[in-house]
């Protein structure tokens, strides 16, 4: 499953918020679109494995070879990415992201002229 939007990581919760800042909302309402388009129909009730993709536009000033996939060492975090991904295929690609046994995940910027996207592959055991 492909989401065709800049990684987000998700906003702080505020002490005494219990609700989602709106930009949380979007991006998880993004993910669940895009789960949709993927064919992702009911929830899967066993163990689930993930692998996520976080891809960044490359900023011009980068020399390094245009083709390439390259690790991209700053904010925000893989975790708060990871944590937005699962967060928001709760009760659609599975019942509970307590059901995922495995994650595999990259942060990188992409080849040069490539948008930003997130991929996103789960494996249902």
């Amino acid at each position: 499953m492909g989401i065709a939007s800049l990684p987000y990581a998700p906003g702080r919760r505020r002490p005494f918020r219990t609700f989602d800042p709106e930009s949380n909302r979007d991006a998880k309402k993004q993910i669940v679109k895009s789960a949709w388009a993927a064919g992702i129909r009911s929830p899967h009730d066993g163990p689930v494995e993930v692998e996520l993709e976080f891809h960044f536009a490359r900023p011009k000033a980068m020399k390094d070879d245009p083709h390439m996939f390259l690790p991209r060492p700053a904010r925000p975090d893989i975790d708060n990415l990871e944590k937005m991904v699962l967060d928001a295929l709760n009760g659609i690609a599975y019942l509970d992201d307590a059901q995922v046994y495995h994650v595999r995940k990259w942060k990188l910027y992409a080849p040069m002229g490539q948008a930003p996207k997130t991929i996103v592959i789960i494996r249902c055991r």
